[in-house]
């Protein structure tokens, strides 16, 4: 009888943790295991990729207003889970905090995951505690989480880090990219710094628009590629510098291969996140990453051989970087092979779902 898992996700808004989510939901179905993927509610800009990978697979518990407080979601969530699962898998916040009240039979074995920096609360720390494994998307994440959810003991914990989720950026010939920006109306000799994450406070994009106000011997454009509650304050924060023409807010962008191919720098400002699948994603296109050494980044990036990490704030620093890079485009180049390089021995999408398939066995 084929083992069942059931994967508990709060939404499908765009982020790494929803991919990955969906995408080791069908890696398990495509291995012989029986999976449904249960999303706390629906409106999301990746359900319909969801329902394209995983059609009967996937089950939403409501289609409006927040799971934590539908108590509906709940109890829907409660009665799959109580129908005999081998495994449950929780990825995300609200998923985790929930994860200790689902009913399970005796030989259910519960998974609770960790992919974020911010405080975990209560009952995410109480999950923590009580499942029988906890996975980490990061070294950094899993050590931040024994200590402060206090677990007893660091059995049946790992490590597995995000895997590439667009393994089409591994085709982009760099070479090409002036093509490119002349797909997206820009012209090639302009320099284009790229971004991709999250509105949401604390990502960090402002630091990135106070970047573009400092003067440049470069044409250089900003192109923000995500959607959030910050959206608005970014957009008018770059109107009061100055460099509203000079940031380009894309929004969501689902196909964001042009994007990728077009750029010449990848730079990452956020305080949040364990370990971006955006900063995964522009190694796979050959890109050089300025970020911040915030959690689990330093995982990603080899200072100074695919990348630069700086501290928190310090635009100066960030500029410099920048301006020396786009002076120098074959140091430039080399270290966005060196960049690709690493990408694929250490975030390789096949060694991801082998990892994964193998904690679970083990369970």
């Amino acid at each position: 009888m084929k083992r069942r898992v059931l994967i508990l996700q709060d939404h499908l808004r765009g982020g790494g943790t929803e991919r990955q989510s969906i995408r080791l939901s069908r890696a398990l179905i495509d291995n012989g295991w029986d999976a449904k993927l249960i999303v706390g509610c629906s409106g999301g800009r990746l359900d319909p990729l969801a329902q394209q990978e995983l059609a009967d697979h996937l089950y939403f518990c409501g289609t409006t207003g927040s799971p934590l407080t539908s108590l509906r979601a709940l109890q829907q969530l409660r009665q799959l889970s109580a129908n005999q699962p081998s495994v449950l898998i929780a990825m995300g916040r609200w998923a985790n905090c929930l994860l200790g009240f689902c009913r399970r039979k005796p030989d259910t074995r519960t998974i609770a995951t960790v992919r974020t920096s911010r405080p975990l609360p209560y009952l995410y720390r109480r999950s923590i505690r009580q499942a029988d494994a906890v996975l980490a998307n990061s070294h950094w994440a899993l050590q931040s989480t024994l200590r402060t959810s206090r677990r007893t003991e660091d059995t049946n914990t790992a490590v597995i880090h995000n895997a590439l989720s667009r393994p089409e950026l591994l085709q982009i010939d760099p070479s090409d990219k002036a093509a490119a920006k002349r797909a997206i109306g820009l012209a090639p000799t302009q320099k284009i710094l790229l971004s991709v994450a999250r509105m949401d406070r604390g990502k960090g994009q402002g630091d990135l628009i106070r970047l573009m106000a400092r003067p440049s011997a470069h044409n250089r454009k900003l192109i923000l590629l995500g959607e959030g509650s910050e959206s608005e304050g970014l957009q008018a924060l770059a109107h009061s510098l100055g460099v509203a023409k000079q940031v380009h807010f894309a929004g969501f962008c689902e196909q964001s291969r042009i994007y990728y191919a077009a750029a010449d720098l990848f730079l990452s400002a956020s305080g949040l996140d364990s370990l971006p699948n955006a900063l995964i994603e522009a190694q796979a296109a050959a890109l050089p990453i300025i970020a911040y050494p915030t959690a689990g980044i330093p995982e990603i990036i080899d200072d100074p051989r695919t990348g630069h990490l700086v501290q928190h704030g310090d635009i100066a620093i960030i500029h410099r970087h920048v301006e020396n890079l786009l002076d120098h485009p074959s140091n430039t180049a080399i270290m966005g092979r060196a960049a690709r390089k690493t990408m694929i021995e250490k975030f390789d999408p096949q060694q991801q779902i082998k990892a994964y398939l193998s904690f679970i066995d083990q369970l």
